[in-house]
């Protein structure tokens, strides 16, 4: 019987779901009013651009996804979309400036020679190490595993 109510509001257009809102990007966010039985179900229609599956952390602004998962009441207003995008704009503009300072320290520092490059799995250079070894290499091993005795090693001066 419910499944029989449902389909004919959809097909006359009557919905027990209301439009909260539209975030920037042009998606649409629905709720479906509360039963005896659930809190309500809340929802989002993409706009069109991407598809369902495509959507990754950032296509849905942070206000609209705790509004989804109940963490907050009301839904957010365009102003609070807005200055929510310019912050995160400005952040990341300050994460690339200090990527861009760290790769310039790093290419210094193996200039001057305090650190090595090293490749990663690309063959590109991503990290430093330092050139300092921990043993010199006139240094030579002098136990093995067969004649290690506890209590025997005692760090140098």
């Amino acid at each position: 019987m419910a499944l029989l109510v449902k389909t004919l509001q959809r097909i006359l257009g009557f919905s027990s779901s209301r439009l909260a809102g539209t975030d920037l990007y042009g998606n649409k966010y629905y709720e479906v009013s509360a039963t005896e039985n659930s809190r309500g179900k809340r929802y989002m229609k993409p706009a069109g651009v991407l598809k369902a599956h495509q959507y990754t952390n950032d296509a849905i602004p942070v206000q609209w996804e705790r509004w989804l998962r109940w963490l907050r009441e009301d839904p957010p207003l365009h102003e609070e979309l807005k200055w929510g995008n310019e912050r995160l704009g400005k952040v990341r503009k300050k994460a690339r400036d200090i990527e861009q300072k760290d790769q310039q320290l790093r290419e210094q520092e193996i200039e001057d020679g305090i650190t090595a490059a090293v490749r990663n799995v690309k063959g590109t250079s991503s990290k430093a190490t330092p050139l300092v070894s921990s043993r010199n290499s006139s240094e030579e091993q002098t136990s093995d595993v067969k004649s290690f005795e506890p209590d025997s090693w005692h760090p140098g001066p």
